[in-house]
């Protein structure tokens, strides 16, 4: 990092890291989303990418041993492959391409000889369920079945993703009193989450009267599933970082810690809002 751009930085307080490091970010997303369907694509890749290399050196710092460059290109491949079938540019029949990556893994532990080599595996994997997939099931929300990129299905994800969050931050900032759950994370409270839900629906209302591209019920559905899991993948990511005794998972956007502090909730939510959506919006 630029010693100006440290400097600059460490004269700021949290908050006002919090919120340049927050629009530059949510410029560059947002830019990413309305170009077209392969700015979306590697804007999220590259963000699976530093969540899965955030992943992996967390880890081995903490004494485990994981297959971190296995684990990174596999969860691009992971990604890649959804992204191409679901945009129909590749046949249903290439998810197929995806069966030899688990079964890779005991062969090569086979010739390695290292140390507990089903916990090193199973963390290996798990990095592809954590983020990889959630990632990879992006695509189902953002490309519909005829293959067509829905700039309108994304935003909407990703809006609602970001005023819990903000709602959440300011309203446990200003009103927080009551521990939600505080032997996993001390600091969030009752009126945070709250205010995340309340902030969320405000804007999900907005979404709906502005653009009338949305029913009322999709809208606030949705807005439910993304406080509900979003807060739990919260939690879930809390309780991780505490096993390995760390605070934040990094320090790679300021105010906001690494990429897995600031998806947490994103990634969490998106299976449960892939799954309403096959089974009651299409």
């Amino acid at each position: 990092m630029p010693t100006s751009y440290s400097s600059l930085l460490s004269k700021m307080s949290n908050l006002q890291q919090r919120i340049v490091a927050g629009t530059i970010g949510g410029t560059l997303m947002l830019s990413g989303i309305f170009i077209n369907q392969w700015t979306y694509a590697g804007l999220f890749l590259l963000i699976a990418i530093f969540c899965l290399l955030e992943y992996t050196n967390l880890l081995i710092s903490s004494g485990y041993r994981l297959w971190k460059w296995y684990i990174i290109v596999g969860g691009a491949f992971i990604y890649a492959t959804v992204f191409f079938v679901q945009a129909q540019y590749w046949p249903a029949k290439a998810y197929a391409l995806l069966l030899p990556l688990c079964f890779i893994l005991p062969i090569l532990e086979l010739f390695t000889a290292g140390a507990n080599p089903l916990v090193a595996m199973s963390l290996s994997i798990f990095a592809w369920f954590y983020i990889a997939l959630p990632f990879s099931l992006v695509h189902f929300i953002a490309i519909d079945n005829n293959g067509l990129y829905q700039t309108e299905n994304i935003l909407l994800v990703l809006l609602l993703v970001w005023a819990n969050d903000i709602g959440g931050y300011f309203g446990g900032r200003y009103f927080g009193k009551h521990k939600l759950y505080e032997k996993i994370s001390p600091k969030k409270t009752w009126e945070g989450s709250l205010s995340g839900a309340l902030f969320t629906v405000c804007v999900a209302g907005i979404l709906q009267y502005t653009t009338l591209k949305y029913t009322w019920s999709h809208v606030f559905i949705t807005a439910t599933i993304i406080v509900i899991a979003g807060s739990l993948g919260d939690l879930i990511e809390s309780q991780y970082k505490r096993s390995l005794q760390i605070k934040d998972s990094g320090q790679s956007i300021p105010g906001h810690g690494g990429f897995l502090d600031r998806f947490d909730g994103f990634m969490y939510s998106i299976p449960f809002l892939v799954f309403y959506h096959y089974f009651f919006v299409i």
